[in-house]
């Protein structure tokens, strides 16, 4: 029974790997062995070049607690892995045929910075080529059905049952737990086994498999895909096929008045569940030639970026293989500052003349940065704060704002001031517009914050919306419209309402401070907030200029000292974030003559 097996001490790491022949072009295999439910875990390594086009399935899961580990034999040796992995491998196991595996714990000497570099530079590669993936989701542990002679689908409640009613596209009144089954009138009514179902559901949708960001590319890249739960297996295309569910009923009455009878816990879980795999749905999307489009870092940073990590370095690296960027590589011999500051000059680099990158409220000055402009890649933020960001994003990306006239950065920036002339706006039309982030709304729009429209004049329809909220506030109406309540989260979401010395209003971060100043940078979509640096003159002359207009093909960071400004800085300033600013969001400063052209440095 393999009993005193526990009792052994794991063997040093560098008595069981050998160095890899060649970095870039090999990779550990892990064959596990052939055995029953019961027997120890036994495995062999192996190096394999990428040459070969080796046969072997990919694992994704997470490490779970450090401290429960048990003891596994490999080529031979005792070594210790986390009790989840532990349970993954036992629940893999083939008790006929060998299974080979690549399992990142194992495969990867994680004792060698310079190995694990290298093989986290080669994950993307490693998952792209896997045969499929295969994806533990964990078990409860005191009912675990390996080994109790219950493990068949047949006994039990399969926890993947709604997963593929979600999947399915069927309206919830018509799942067995509602009755009749007609959306105004469906009764829900669940029994103990649907209870149980819920109850299977909701350990799926727990598991902190979710929360992790390794695990993004490790669902995205594969081409197919297995998702296990104890010993229930689900595909990874119906997971992802879920993504699509509330496309197609959660904006619609049709499923309203069912999912509002269910639990609180369920309808919360639900949502959460198919936003998350609504992600990955799209993200797994194939052109005509099967390959993936790829999105820039800051993309994919805002949908996955609130997932957790050991590391903060892995913020960065741990989405680099679902990223359209060859030359940026993981080095962990960096520190987590570094990788920040090179990840984002990467990201400035790519846009060639635009801001995008600088939007959303991961930026500022903040002990131990190398700059106020770098990117705080793991600054907390939870999934309303994804949600909302992601809005905006899409909405800054479809170029709904243009702060800075279609003009690309350049070393000459440009100071937006407040209008020194014309009729001053209504001011509860400025405040209204301000709320709204700029966005116009026709009253039979109903959809998500991307589908709507920006323009410098507040239309009608648009301010019939605020009698509507006026009306709400007030109490003459129980109920504010979804659609609305929806636009002014994603505006003021996570931001305060600010004044200018002459009036000006809009929206921004909460770090900002009183002197801070509104800027139109060429090449920003929006305005940002600056303040101002009053650096001494020994502190001046240590600065390093960027060229972004000078990156090197290999993507490190160039400090030259080639880069220079077309005349001297007029000031230099930390960069604090973006912002909306009322009456600056399409061109105004630009076209403004009575706004004059600065240059400055950021720092």
């Amino acid at each position: 029974m393999g009993v005193h097996a526990n009792k052994a001490k794991p063997i040093p790491a560098h008595l069981v790997y050998k160095p890899l022949p060649h970095a870039s072009e090999y990779l550990r295999i892990l064959s596990l062995h052939a055995g029953n439910e019961w027997e120890p875990i036994r495995c062999s390594l192996r190096p394999v070049s990428f040459h070969e086009k080796p046969h072997y399935d990919a694992l994704s899961y997470t490490w779970g607690d450090p401290n429960a580990t048990k003891l596994i034999e490999v080529d031979g040796v005792a070594v210790e892995v986390t009790f989840n992995l532990e349970q993954a491998l036992r629940h893999m196991r083939d008790p006929e045929n060998e299974l080979p595996l690549w399992v990142d714990a194992v495969c990867i000497n994680q004792l060698d910075a310079t190995e694990r570099s290298h093989q986290v530079a080669l994950m993307g590669k490693i998952y792209s080529g896997c045969a499929q993936v295969r994806i533990w989701l964990g078990c409860d542990a005191s009912q675990c059905r390996l080994g109790d002679g219950t493990n068949d689908d047949s006994k039990g409640a399969d926890p993947f049952e709604i997963v593929r009613l979600l999947a399915s596209g069927r309206h919830v009144y018509e799942w067995q737990c509602f009755e009749p089954q007609a959306p105004d009138t469906a009764v829900y009514k669940p029994d103990d086994d649907f209870n149980l179902v819920c109850e299977g559901f909701l350990a799926v949708y727990r598991s902190p498999w979710w929360t992790r960001l390794w695990t993004v590319q490790e669902a995205i890249l594969p081409g197919t895909g297995t998702l296990y739960f104890d010993t229930w297996t689900t595909s990874l295309q119906t997971v992802t096929d879920c993504g699509l569910y509330y496309d197609q009923h959660a904006w619609k009455p049709c499923c309203n008045h069912p999912v509002s009878q269910m639990p609180i816990t369920m309808i919360n879980a639900l949502k959460d569940f198919c936003t998350m795999t609504r992600s990955l749905h799209y993200d797994r999307k194939r052109d005509g030639s099967g390959k993936l489009k790829r999105h820039d870092l800051q993309t994919q940073h805002v949908v996955y970026g609130f997932r957790a990590c050991e590391d903060p370095r892995d913020k960065v690296y741990g989405l680099l293989g679902v990223i359209d960027d060859r030359f940026f590589t993981p080095d962990y011999t960096l520190s987590k500052e570094e990788v920040f500051l090179q990840a984002t000059y990467t990201m400035l680099c790519r846009e060639r003349g635009f801001l995008k990158s600088l939007t959303g409220p991961q930026y500022g000055p903040a002990p131990d940065k190398l700059a106020s402009w770098v990117r705080d890649f793991d600054a907390p933020c939870d999934r309303m704060d994804v949600d909302v960001v992601f809005d905006r994003h899409k909405l800054f990306d479809d170029g709904v704002f243009n702060a800075s006239d279609d003009r690309r950065f350049r070393p000459v920036l440009l100071k937006a001031s407040p209008r020194s002339s014309g009729e001053a706006p209504n001011s509860v039309i400025a405040f209204w517009r301000t709320m709204l982030g700029g966005l116009d709304i026709p009253v039979d729009r109903e959809g998500h914050a991307w589908d709507l429209k920006s323009s410098p004049a507040t239309s009608p329809a648009t301010m019939r919306w605020l009698e509507h909220f006026l009306a709400w506030v007030q109490g003459k109406e129980d109920t504010i419209n979804a659609t609305l309540c929806h636009m002014i989260s994603v505006t003021t979401h996570g931001r305060r309402y600010f004044k200018t010395g002459s009036n000006g209003q809009g929206l921004c971060y909460p770090h900002v401070r009183v002197e801070d100043e509104v800027w139109v940078l060429g090449g920003g979509n929006v305005p940002f907030i600056l303040r101002p640096a009053h650096l001494s003159k020994e502190e001046r002359e240590a600065l390093k200029p960027v060229d972004t207009d000078g990156v090197r093909s290999d993507g490190d960071i160039d400090f030259s000292g080639d880069c220079h400004l077309e005349k001297p800085p007029e000031g230099y300033y930390e960069f604090i974030g973006d912002c909306y600013f009322d009456g600056y969001m399409h061109g105004e400063a630009v076209r403004d003559s009575t706004i004059r052209e600065q240059s400055i440095v950021l720092v």
